[in-house]
């Protein structure tokens, strides 16, 4: 099946310890199940002795060193969603490569950890970390995904090209990486084949798939066809879909036809 949502790394069995509630949610009061072993709500505002706090951080900090994959995720996620130490959740992660380098979760700390660098912008480091999960999990469409997406914002879209042309061998009738491929070959500036790809994607899902109608639409206009691309334009439009760009392109392209 195609799955046309963010990539998730999968959520794995553990425990939370309370404390791993308080560094994400500090100033908060915390509810826990009767044996506090798991965590049941996060509430109101309440005073927290900040002293006490720092020092259970801390505390938690260490306790998770050399957890594995527990400190990758929580590091990583924290470090995401708070625009902390994404070099410090890099080197968490990395730990835990060397501390477990025949865990079966290796791919997900490859994973977690390209995507730490994507988040710094640095490609130079991410790319081989999505092509490493990929080699280790050569069946999972997120992690080719991944590692497309990162190579079309570096730059580099014949690599991006030829990853999407051996996804599409495994998963020839994966209708998400024919409408990667037709968006790609727009870059590339070949409509007519990109036209293919995105009709076809858009036939798979009955054409309610509004970030393909965009990149058709896209297609349509730099073959010339422009009465066919507002049309796209607007099927995405109207299903309140596609990027801003592609709202844009239906605005401007209307008030063009209409003179």
């Amino acid at each position: 099946m195609v799955t046309w949502a963010p990539q998730i790394i999968p959520v794995l069995p553990m425990v939370v310890p309370v404390l791993a509630v308080m560094e994400l949610f500090p100033g908060k009061k915390v509810l826990l199940h009767k044996d506090a072993s798991a965590v049941a709500h996060v509430a109101e505002n309440v005073a927290l002795d900040a002293a006490k706090l720092r020092a259970g951080q801390a505390q938690f900090r260490e306790s998770l060193r050399g957890r594995t994959m527990a400190s990758c995720i929580f590091y990583g996620a924290e470090s995401s969603v708070q625009g902390r130490d994404l070099d410090g959740a890099i080197k968490e992660c990395q730990q835990a490569l060397t501390l477990e380098p025949d865990s079966s979760y290796l791919p997900y700390l490859h994973l977690q950890i390209a995507r730490l660098f994507l988040e710094k912008g640095d490609f130079v480091h991410a790319i081989p970390e999505y092509r490493t999960a990929v080699q280790l999990h050569p069946k999972d469409e997120s992690f080719r995904i991944g590692l497309v997406n990162a190579l079309e914002d570096s730059g580099d879209p014949d690599s991006a090209l030829a990853e999407i042309k051996e996804a599409i061998r495994i998963w020839p009738d994966d209708s998400y990486f024919h409408y990667l491929l037709g968006r790609l070959l727009i870059e590339k500036n070949d409509p007519d084949a990109a036209i293919v790809e995105l009709r076809w994607a858009l036939k798979e899902h009955k054409n309610h798939l509004s970030p393909a109608n965009c990149e058709l639409g896209r297609a349509l206009e730099l073959k010339g066809d422009l009465k066919a691309a507002l049309r796209e334009y607007r099927t995405a439009f109207r299903a309140h879909g596609g990027d801003k760009e592609c709202h844009a392109a239906y605005e401007r392209l209307g008030l063009q036809l209409k003179k």
